[in-house]
């Protein structure tokens, strides 16, 4: 039976991957998150009406989609945001940060 019939439960068949569905499923909150806030959608408006009517509005609103198809809006809101930041000159990614201690 190997080392899958030793663990019980759906999450615990392959270590890491509850842990990974938690990761994943905080991402979807920040693009939901990052979706919802009216600068970024008024952004995405004045650059492409539609990828804000396709994709932008549907991430908001938690709308189901088919994988490819979901897979897509979560793609094209992370891609906005991302080219926002970097416009911006935002990190998009906390792990390039380094924070130092500042003694005052």
């Amino acid at each position: 039976m190997g080392a899958v019939a030793r663990h019980r439960g759906p999450d615990r068949r392959v270590p890491g991957v509850r842990a990974r569905r938690l990761r994943l499923a905080g991402r979807e909150a920040g693009l939901r998150a990052v979706a919802r806030d009216p600068l970024f959608q008024t952004a995405v408006t004045w650059q492409n009406r539609a990828a804000t009517r396709n994709a932008v509005a549907k991430i908001a609103a938690g709308a189901p989609a088919p994988g490819s198809r979901q897979r897509q809006r979560k793609e094209a809101v992370a891609s906005y945001w991302q080219r926002y930041c970097a416009k911006n000159g935002f990190l998009t990614d906390l792990s390039q940060a380094t924070f130092r201690r500042q003694v005052t």
